[in-house]
C-alpha cells in the first residue's frame, strides 16, 4: 500500500511540474511526456517517432511544415474527435485520420494548397489542432487528455485502413442519424468499403428556418423545395424548387445544412428543414464509434463493421510509398 501511495505522489509532482511550466507562461513540449513512476512502469507515450514525414500546409498560420506521421495523427484526432471518448474510439480515429492522410499524400496531396500532403482546414482535409492550442482547448484537463490521445495514437502506431492492398479513403464524420450513407449517395463514387450501414449513436436533430425571401434568393426561385425522393439511407435524393433538380448534398451545401437527412416543413412565412445527424454520413460515425466503444467493441471491430470488406494493415507493409 505504501508504494502505491508513494505512486501516486509521484504522478501527481509529475504533472504538477508540466503544469507549473505553463503557469510561467513556457511553451508546452511536444510529446512525448514520459513520467517515471517510482515502484510502477515507466509511462513512456511517444509520438514524435522517426519514420515517415508529412508536409502539411498549416491554414492557420499561411505556412507549409513538416512533421512525423505519428505527431500529426495526434493533433487531427484532438482536432476531429472529443478527448472525453472513450479510448477505443479514439484508437479508431486514430486510424481513420492517419488512413485519411496517406491516401491524401498518395493520390496528389492537398489539392487546395500545391506541394503539401494534407492541409489543418477542417472544411477541406482535416482538422488538427498543435500542442498549444489543445493545451487552451483543454485547458485543466490538458495533461490527461494529452496522453490519453498520446496513447490512442501509440496503440495504433502505422495502422491503417486498406481494400484489395490498397489505402481506404477512410471518411468519417460526427453523426450519422441512424445510418449511414453509401459514397455514391453522396459522392457519386461508389466505393465498395463505404456502404451504408445502421449506427447505433444519440439522436441528434437539427431545425433550420428560412423566411421565404431569404430562401428563393439562395435557391433561384420561389416555390417551395419539394422532396421526390429518398435514398437507401432515409437521405433526401432528389429535392425539386420550380425548375431546379437538386440531389441533397447539393442542397445541403447551398443551404449550409447539417445533414442531408431531413425533411421539410412550411408555413404561410418560412420553410423548416428537420435534419437528422451531423455530417455527409459516409464512413465512420464519431459518435457512433462512441456509442460501439461503450458498448465493449474494440477499435478493430468498429474499424471493420463501418468500413465493410476494408482490412487493417501495416502502412509499412503496403507495397510502394503511401
Amino acid at each position: 500500500m505504501r508504494r502505491k501511495v508513494i505512486g501516486l505522489l509521484a504522478v501527481v509532482l509529475a504533472l504538477a511540474g508540466v503544469l507549473g511550466w505553463r503557469m510561467r507562461g513556457g511553451a508546452l513540449p511536444e510529446p512525448p511526456f514520459i513520467i517515471t513512476v517510482q515502484g510502477m512502469p515507466a509511462a513512456q507515450i511517444r509520438v514524435n517517432r522517426p519514420g515517415q514525414t508529412l508536409t502539411v500546409y498549416d491554414a492557420a498560420r499561411g505556412r507549409m511544415t513538416q512533421m512525423p506521421l505519428e505527431r500529426y495523427v495526434l493533433g487531427a484526432v484532438a482536432g476531429e474527435m472529443p478527448a472525453s471518448y472513450a479510448p477505443d474510439a479514439l484508437r479508431a480515429q486514430a486510424v481513420a485520420s492517419r488512413t485519411y492522410a496517406l491516401y491524401l499524400k498518395a493520390h496528389g496531396g492537398c489539392s487546395a494548397h500545391p506541394g503539401a500532403d494534407v492541409c489543418t482546414d477542417f472544411s477541406h482535409c482535416q482538422a488538427y489542432l498543435d500542442v498549444q492550442e489543445r493545451a487552451q482547448a483543454w485547458a485543466d484537463c490538458a495533461e490527461i487528455y494529452e496522453q490519453t490521445l498520446a496513447q490512442a495514437v501509440q496503440d495504433t502506431e502505422n495502422m491503417v485502413l486498406t481494400y484489395d492492398g490498397a489505402l481506404a479513403l477512410a471518411l468519417f464524420h460526427a453523426n450519422a442519424g441512424g445510418k449511414t450513407a453509401d459514397s455514391q449517395e453522396v459522392f457519386a463514387q461508389a466505393l465498395p468499403y463505404l456502404c451504408a450501414v445502421d449506427s447505433d449513436e444519440p439522436a441528434q436533430q437539427t431545425r433550420l428556418r428560412f423566411d421565404r425571401a431569404t430562401l428563393a434568393r439562395a435557391l433561384g426561385t420561389r416555390e417551395t423545395p419539394q422532396i421526390e425522393s429518398v435514398s437507401a439511407s432515409g437521405r433526401a435524393a432528389l429535392i425539386r424548387a420550380g425548375d431546379s433538380v437538386f440531389t441533397g448534398a447539393q442542397l445541403r451545401r447551398k443551404l449550409g445544412l447539417p445533414s442531408a437527412r431531413f425533411d421539410i416543413e412550411e408555413t404561410a412565412e418560412e420553410v423548416v428543414f428537420v435534419c437528422q445527424g451531423y455530417g455527409h454520413g459516409v464512413g465512420m460515425s464519431q459518435q457512433g464509434a462512441q456509442t460501439l466503444a461503450q458498448q465493449g467493441w474494440q477499435w478493430r471491430e468498429i474499424l471493420l463493421y463501418y468500413y465493410t470488406g476494408a482490412q487493417i494493415a501495416d502502412a509499412a507493409d503496403l507495397t510502394g510509398d503511401p
